[in-house]
């Protein structure tokens, strides 16, 4: 199971529908019942998606318009990311494998405004 937010609410309900039986658990790794260990002793945080230089790469590319980042196939360079402004319009790409890695897996896009923290509007 691919690791993200969990809510107490499903947390609690998945405690119901697995009826006390940790063995079975989707969420066990992150319950403080199964980790003996009181809530707020329990690190959620995951490592950074991004090194600081490409979360400033993407902010660069940000401040000049660009609002989302897509994999897509170049029959002359392979698989690259396009940057792309609100309308679609694509305004450069680049090459770099760990960026392409990451868009791929989030569905072949990011948005660049949930990735640096703006505000989309």
């Amino acid at each position: 199971m691919k690791r993200r937010d969990i809510t107490l609410g499903e947390m609690q309900g998945e405690c119901l529908r697995q009826k006390g039986y940790c063995d079975f658990c989707d969420v066990k790794l992150v319950c403080a019942t199964h980790l003996h260990r009181a809530p707020d002793q329990i690190d959620l945080s995951d490592p950074p998606r991004f090194t600081e230089a490409q979360m400033a790469f993407f902010k660069w590319w940000s401040e000049r318009g660009a609002v989302k980042a897509v994999a897509m196939n170049n029959f002359e360079y392979g698989s690259v990311v396009v940057f792309e402004d609100a309308n679609g319009r694509q305004l450069g790409n680049v090459q770099e494998t760990s960026i392409l890695a990451e868009v791929k897996e989030n569905g072949n896009a990011l948005d660049l405004a949930e990735l640096i923290g703006k505000d989309a509007t």
